[in-house]
C-alpha cells in the first residue's frame, strides 16, 4: 500500500504542461462517462455531525474502488481518499485530500473548457477573471495558463486583500509574464469591468450575492463561466438573469452530475434537467461542438464534486507516484 501526504501528491503534480493536463482529463471524462451511464456508481453518501464538526463519507464504485472521508470544522475541511483492490478489497493507497481536491475540480472545469475554447487561438479576449483565493481558485487558474498560454492577464478578485495577494504571489512564481491584478469584491464597478473583460471566469467562492451578472458580460464573443463555489441551495455565483438567458435561448448548461448539481447548487435550482448536460454525456462524441448546444456567446459550467472525480484522479496519481518512487510504501498493511 502506497501512502501519500499532501507534499507527495504536490510533489506529483509537479511539471504538469498540456501532454500531462490532457492524460488526467482523459482518465477524469472517462469516469464521468461510466457515471453518466450508470448513476448507481456513486452511491449514497453519509453526512454525520458531531459537536463541532460535520462529517462525510462517500463511496464510489466505477473502475476504482475507493471512499473519500471529509471533516469540515472550524479550521476547514480535511481529509483522505482511500483505494481498495476491487477484488478482495485490500488496500491499495491513501491520500491526502486536499490538493487531490481543488486538482480535481480544476480538472473537471478544464473539461468544460477545452470543449468552448478547443485551441487557445479561440480566445478573443486574452483576460482570465477568477473569483476568489484559496487552492480551488489557484489550481483552476494554474491549469488554464498551462493550457492556453496566451492568456496575458489574471485578474483575481477576493474579498480579503491578504489571501488575494498571496494567490497572485503564488501565481507570480510559476508564471511570471503574465499581468497580474488584484480587486476586491466589494467594488462593484471594477467587478462589473473585470467580469465584461475577460474570456474565461471562474467562480470560487460560496457566496449567496452572485458577483458575475448578466448586465456586465461582453456578448460580442465568447464567454466561459466555470462555477464551482456554490455549495448549498441558498448560494449563488451568477445571478438569475444570466440563467433565464440562457434557459430561454434553449442552450445547455455543463454539469459534472444532474442529481447533484440539482441538489446542491443554488444558481440551477428552478432549472429543468432538460437544460443541463453531463460532461460525461459530451465526452466520448469526438464530434460534439459547443455549438450544438449553446445558442449564445456564454457558456455556463458548473461542478460541484463527485466522489468518482476523487477516486479516479486519486488512482491516476497514486500510479504515477509509483513510477516515481514518491510516497510511503507498505508492504504488510
Amino acid at each position: 500500500m502506497l501512502i501519500l501526504r499532501e507534499k507527495d501528491v504536490q510533489e506529483v503534480l509537479k511539471g504538469l504542461d498540456p501532454k500531462k493536463i490532457k492524460e488526467f482529463q482523459t482518465e477524469l471524462a472517462s469516469s464521468l462517462a461510466d457515471y453518466n451511464k450508470n448513476p448507481s456508481l456513486i452511491p449514497q453518501r453519509i453526512v454525520a455531525s458531531t459537536d463541532n464538526a460535520v462529517h462525510l463519507f462517500m463511496p464510489s464504485l466505477g473502475r476504482n474502488i475507493g471512499l473519500k472521508a471529509l471533516t469540515g470544522s472550524s479550521r476547514g475541511f480535511k481529509g483522505i481518499v482511500t483505494l481498495l483492490d476491487g477484488e478482495d478489497g485490500t488496500p491499495i493507497g491513501i491520500l491526502n485530500a486536499s490538493t487531490l481536491t481543488a486538482f480535481r475540480t480544476a480538472l473537471a472545469t478544464t473539461l468544460a473548457l477545452s470543449k468552448t475554447f478547443q485551441t487557445e487561438d479561440d480566445l478573443d479576449r486574452l483576460v482570465l477573471a477568477v473569483f476568489g483565493s484559496g487552492p480551488q481558485a489557484f489550481w483552476h487558474v494554474k491549469l488554464a495558463l498551462i493550457l492556453y498560454p496566451s492568456i496575458k492577464t489574471v485578474i483575481v478578485v477576493n474579498r480579503s486583500q491578504e489571501t488575494g495577494t498571496k494567490l497572485v504571489s503564488d501565481l507570480k512564481a510559476e508564471f511570471q509574464t503574465v499581468d497580474y491584478e488584484l480587486h476586491l469584491l466589494n467594488e462593484p464597478e471594477v467587478v462589473s469591468k473585470a467580469v465584461y473583460r475577460s474570456s474565461i471566469i471562474f467562480g470560487c467562492i460560496p457566496s449567496s450575492e452572485p458577483a458575475v451578472k448578466l448586465k456586465d458580460l461582453d456578448m460580442t464573443s465568447k464567454t466561459f463561466i466555470g462555477l464551482i463555489g456554490s455549495y448549498k441551495p441558498h448560494m449563488k455565483e451568477v445571478d438569475d438573469k444570466t440563467i433565464d438567458f440562457l434557459v430561454s435561448s434553449n442552450s445547455k448548461i455543463l454539469v459534472d452530475s444532474y442529481e447533484h448539481t440539482k441538489l446542491e447548487a443554488g444558481e440551477l435550482q428552478s432549472v429543468d434537467t432538460k437544460h443541463l448536460i453531463e460532461l460525461g454525456e459530451i465526452w466520448e462524441n469526438d464530434k460534439f461542438n459547443i455549438e450544438s448546444v449553446n445558442n449564445t456567446p456564454v457558456v455556463l459550467s458548473k461542478i460541484v464534486g463527485l466522489s468518482i472525480m476523487d477516486v479516479c484522479v486519486g488512482a491516476d496519481i497514486l500510479s504515477r507516484a509509483r513510477k516515481l518512487r514518491i510516497g510511503i510504501n507498505i508492504d504488510d498493511f
